[in-house]
This record gives structure tokens, sequence and C-alpha cells, in this order.
């Protein structure tokens, strides 16, 4: 999905037979899946969140642990408020039926998030665990991927959720811990939200977009070009 010149998304279907444009009013949503007076449930986190969002991106205060890592500094999130705000657009996710969102599925952990956010009680850091990032270098910083869920080389189960403004958010949900090495990174009460730097060359999701546009290209009878880069071929 990308933001489209106006005051709408365009959402983007590809695959290796065919590919399709929808424009969306307002960005993708689900109005089956919550009543109005529900819905009005998440606006407080939803509202937080988003102004969180905004204000990192206006102050860009950075951080620098002492290996030399980068993050955004989200000076006024709390906790409560802002890791509801990520586990509601998780759960949204998972009990929708639009296909974008058909990578998302909770299973066991679908009722405990949604009774979290029914009593806004966000519980500990242990708790579905989320690490926030900004992709640095991002060619197409308005387009927005399906989220999935990914399994780590140790067999953990994370979900991977995009936002425009390059943000992605990594949600364990499982039952074993997180590893030490991302504990100091993870939303935590009592403590500063970060936006871990990571690169857009060579990321899944630089995969992801160049296959979409050879897909496109293909589709559409254009010519595919060749780059190197460190003397490996990639075609676009």
């Amino acid at each position: 999905m990308t933001r489209g010149t106006g005051k709408y998304s365009e959402l983007l279907t590809v695959d290796d037979n065919d590919w399709n444009r929808d424009f969306k009013q307002a960005g993708i949503s689900d109005r089956t899946i919550l009543c109005e007076s529900c819905e009005r449930r998440f606006t407080p986190y939803d509202t937080h969140g988003f102004n969180v969002i905004t204000e990192m991106m206006k102050a860009k205060l950075e951080y620098r642990d002492s290996s030399g890592k980068v993050a955004y500094i989200a000076t006024t999130a709390d906790y409560t408020l802002f890791k509801l705000f990520v586990l509601s657009i998780l759960w949204r996710a998972s009990v929708s039926s639009l296909e974008f969102f058909a990578g998302i599925k909770l299973g066991v952990h679908e009722e405990r998030v949604r009774a979290m956010l029914e009593t806004n009680n966000a519980e500990s850091e242990n708790d579905y665990p989320i690490l926030c990032f900004y992709q640095t270098g991002h060619k197409y910083p308005s387009t927005v991927l399906q989220p999935f869920r990914q399994r780590t080389n140790d067999g953990i189960n994370f979900c991977r959720l995009y936002l425009q403004y390059n943000i992605v958010f990594v949600i364990k949900v499982d039952s074993r811990p997180l590893c030490n090495e991302l504990l100091p990174w993870a939303v935590k009460p009592l403590s500063q939200v970060l936006f871990a730097h990571f690169p857009y060359l060579r990321s899944y999701e630089m995969e992801a977009l160049e296959s979409t546009k050879i897909r496109i290209k293909k589709h559409l009878g254009l010519p595919l070009r060749v780059t190197y880069i460190s003397g490996k071929a990639s075609t676009y």
C-alpha cells in the first residue's frame, strides 16, 4: 500500500500472473470487525501512538549506544498507551478478514491481547515485547508493506507491522523469552522508547519492493534495467 498524491492510498496487489491497483479513501480499514462504540475504545491508543511518531519525526532526537547503534527517541511515549497502540494494530490485523492482513494470525494469543486492550492493561515488558525501528535510506517512504509473521533461527515467533514514515514494529508473540541482545531495545516502563535505525539497502523490504517493481514492469512490457551493488548484479 502506498500513499497517493491526493487524500487516498493505493493498494497494489501483485503476483507472477497479474497486478491490480485499488484506491482507498482512508487507507486500509475493516469496518466489519468492530462496532462503532467498540472502535472508539481504541481512539486514545491511536491518537497517542500517531502523535508520538509525528513528534518524534519532527524532532529526530538521536540516541547512540556504546556500540554505535543509532535510534530516534520518542520522548512523549507513555508505556501503557503506546504499547496498547501497537497491540491494537496487531489485534485488529489478526481478526480482520481483509487479504492485506492475511499474514497476521495470533491464534491462542488473540484472546489475551483482546483482554489487555479491553482492560487498558499493558502488563510487563516481557508480555508481547515490542521492538521499534526506523528504516534509513528508504526509496519509497510512503509505502506500507503487508504485515506478516516471522520466525527466528531459534524458532521464536514474531509479527512484523509497518506504518508510514519508514516505521516498523516487531512484536514477539511467543511464550519464550526475548534474547538478551534485543532486551535493551524493547519498549518498557519508565524508559525511553527507542526506534533503532536499520538500513533499507539489502533488507527484506528492499527485496520485496524491487520484486514488485519487476513484476509490474513485466506485466506492462517495460524494459528491465540492471545495476551492480558491490559487484553483484541486480535487476529493477
